[in-house]
């Protein structure tokens, strides 16, 4: 029985080292490398001068991103959840009404710290240091 307990204990453990390395992994400022979608073809146009910046900032946990090819520009906040990244913003910033909010989901695949890739509905979005 105590070793069950020892072996559940490490167990519970690893898992929250786990999410605080991940957790610790995706916050920094990431430079795209691509949007594609499932067949490889360039889903946005990305430079390298396009931007992620995730972190914590006061215990809040803030994330803009811009892509200017685009035309597209967003802030908000961000959590983790296991390995899924959530973003939650509006979609236009000077909008208070927190019904009109967006929540994107992206599956995190890949975050070594030098490269993070993420997928959302068939887009893989990769990002470099």
């Amino acid at each position: 029985m105590r070793k069950l307990f020892l072996a559940a204990l490490l167990f519970c453990f690893a898992a929250h080292s786990y999410g605080q390395s991940l957790s610790d992994c995706v916050q920094k400022k990431w430079h795209y490398v691509s949007a594609k979608d499932a067949q490889g073809k360039d889903f946005k146009k990305v430079a390298a001068t396009d931007v992620l910046s995730i972190k914590t900032f006061e215990g809040q946990h803030k994330f803009r991103y811009d892509i200017s090819q685009e035309n597209i520009h967003a802030s908000g906040t961000w959590e983790l959840k296991d390995s899924t990244l959530v973003f939650t913003y509006n979609l236009k910033p000077t909008d208070a009404d927190t019904t009109k909010r967006t929540v994107r989901n992206f599956k995190i695949t890949e975050c070594t710290g030098k490269r993070m890739i993420f997928t959302e509905k068939g887009i893989t979005f990769t990002f470099s240091e």
